[in-house]
């Protein structure tokens, strides 16, 4: 476990992980071995739940900006990555789902605060699913699920979560005890022409706004980043790549 600071606040985090240095442009990058032309975003999509994109259109993009990255010699053939969470979901179908959170050390207060989730999901090979980023109270309770069509995150893009504006979740959500971060993809409702593929989802950081939380980089580890849908397809799994 590694004491962090942020803002000169400093916070125990029961994870393994860089200090609050910014990796924006970093040297921290995913490459699928099998390559080809990115496919279009959903042009529809049905199902009612959280993280679930509204029926009859796509879904809400998050606030999305691209982020420059050089390569690393890889961990094994096909990708690479300077430390992050890599999330995998067998989809065959429409509505599967799997659910990833992870604890905080301790619940923080993120009124008025942003999050941004680098994300990326290099090689992907259908046009259905996203993932939905969102956050947990110590009461159990959820909030934010900012969908993004998994087409879109081709290279290395910044998802935010921005707690001053309205999001999606659970009215008794405590704004000033988030205990959780969470991660959701899902294949999201069927569609004319939907191609549904496996989806592998590189988290590289979770970066935190005007809140006293240090940065999660994940270069030395995931800490206890789960599974905790029981309903997930078979084979549905998160880890650490390491660098």
């Amino acid at each position: 476990m590694k004491r962090e600071c942020c803002g000169g606040v400093s916070l125990w985090l029961a994870l393994c992980g860089s200090a609050c240095a910014d990796s924006s442009g970093g040297s921290e990058r995913v490459v699928d071995s099998a390559t080809g032309t990115e496919l279009p975003a959903m042009s529809a999509t049905a199902g009612a739940g959280a993280g679930m994109a509204p029926a009859g259109q796509n879904p809400p993009v998050a606030d999305l900006q691209p982020v420059p990255a050089a390569p690393v010699a890889a961990s094994f053939p096909g990708e690479s990555c300077d430390g992050c969470a890599r999330f995998f979901l067998p989809m065959t179908a429409e509505n599967q789902r799997g659910d990833f959170e992870l604890d905080l050390a301790a619940p923080i207060d993120m009124s008025a605060a942003t999050l941004r989730f680098r994300l990326m999901t290099a090689g992907f090979k259908g046009n259905a699913g996203g993932v939905s980023v969102y956050v947990r109270d110590a009461g159990n309770f959820d909030k934010g699920f900012v969908w993004t069509n998994l087409t879109a995150l081709s290279t290395w893009t910044d998802v935010a979560v921005d707690f001053s504006a309205m999001l999606a979740g659970n009215m008794s959500f405590d704004i000033t005890k988030v205990a959780k971060i969470g991660v959701q993809l899902n294949s999201a409702g069927t569609f004319a022409g939907a191609t549904y593929q496996n989806a592998t989802l590189y988290l590289d950081s979770v970066r935190f706004s005007n809140a006293p939380e240090a940065d999660l980089t994940f270069s030395d580890g995931i800490g206890d980043f789960r599974l905790v849908s029981s309903d997930a397809p078979a084979g549905t799994s998160v880890n650490f790549l390491a660098p």
